[in-house]
């Protein structure tokens, strides 16, 4: 289909949801893209056992993720 996904996402130093584009995407992970936003540019998410994942980037920075489900 022709679908596009977008993932909107408070990110500090903004009032309003920063908007990224699902980019890729298989059974265990995907990746949401924003090009023109400062930080981040990049974020991916894959889940590991029982924690979901998720690394930040843009530029030379990166900062990893990792959530846990609450029982």
């Amino acid at each position: 289909s022709d679908s596009i996904w977008v993932l909107k996402v408070e990110t500090p130093g903004n009032d309003d949801l920063v908007s990224f584009t699902l980019t890729e995407h298989n059974s265990h992970s995907f990746i949401v893209e924003n090009p023109a936003h400062d930080f981040p540019k990049k974020i991916k998410y894959w889940k590991d056992n029982e924690a979901l994942k998720a690394l930040v980037s843009g530029g030379e920075n990166e900062i990893s993720f990792e959530f846990e489900k609450l029982k």
